[in-house]
């Protein structure tokens, strides 16, 4: 559906041009040092450290973050610690693989240039050191910025990967 702005009400033309300029000036904001959240450009909340265990890594541990960054955070950092913790495998199914491949497929929707960077890596061929240096160093290649988005994604690829594992697991039970 469409909205057509010439024909909505002042009041209503009003609130909608001030959403506007409040999205317009975090999205300016993002990425910049100053008493606003540097990934998402929020005003709102700030905390002084991140903690998420990658500071050096995502940029978070000489910046102000709000709690929503911040949580989006330690979510990238469990799966990525999740993903590590598995060996390489030459298996199809591998676990290391998954959950690489989710964040790949994760990256490519939501920043591109992160996506072009996780390619470098490779889950199955990869020494484990080597595997973890690169896909790290791919989040510092891209600056990236957004995890918010990326957590969503992620999400949803988990979220689909279960629901076919159990699909999968019903149907052999026939």
């Amino acid at each position: 559906m469409t909205i057509n702005f010439k024909e909505l009400e002042p009041e209503a033309r009003g609130a909608l041009e001030i959403l506007a300029a409040q999205f317009l000036a975090e999205q300016g904001r993002v990425g910049k040092r100053g008493p606003n959240c540097f990934f998402c450009g929020s005003m709102e909340y700030k905390i002084d450290r991140c903690n998420c265990g990658y500071g050096s890594i995502f940029g978070c541990s000489d910046v102000w973050a709000c709690p929503n960054c911040v949580t989006a955070h330690r979510k990238i950092a469990s799966h990525l610690e999740r993903m590590f913790a598995f060996s390489k495998s030459n298996r199809v199914d591998s676990r290391r693989a998954a959950f690489f491949r989710h964040l790949c497929e994760a990256s490519e929707k939501v920043d591109p240039k992160l996506c072009r960077e996780l390619c470098r890596t490779d889950a199955w061929d990869d020494r484990d050191s080597v595997f973890k240096e690169r896909s790290l160093a791919s989040f510092r290649k891209a600056n990236f910025t957004k995890f918010q988005s990326l957590v969503r994604e992620i999400a949803a690829r988990e979220d689909a990967y279960i629901l076919q594992a159990a699909t999968r697991f019903f149907r052999s039970l026939k």
